[in-house]
């Protein structure tokens, strides 16, 4: 996973959408076209480390994709995390 600089900020490990830090710690979880924090995250366990990925490019501009109420259990990811 990418920030919009371009910056690695995370990979998938698992396949359920759930989301880990370059150290392995739970970031977020994709909840359609989301990512979330899941408020009560039970702990997984080290995913391990998949290796320094390379550059992905642009990212581009999505567009606006319009408001969405907040699932039950889920909060926003904090910024300060999306940064490398």
């Amino acid at each position: 996973m990418y920030n919009k600089n371009g910056d690695w900020i995370g990979w998938f490990p698992w396949s359920d959408g759930d989301a880990v830090t370059t150290e392995g710690e739970y970031l977020g979880t994709v909840v359609g076209d989301r990512l979330l924090r899941r408020v009560d995250q039970p702990y997984r366990g080290y995913p391990g480390y998949p290796g320094y990925p390379g550059y992905p490019g642009y990212p581009g501009y999505p567009g606006y994709a319009g408001s969405v109420s907040m699932p039950y259990g889920f909060a926003d990811v904090d910024p300060a995390q999306l940064r490398a």
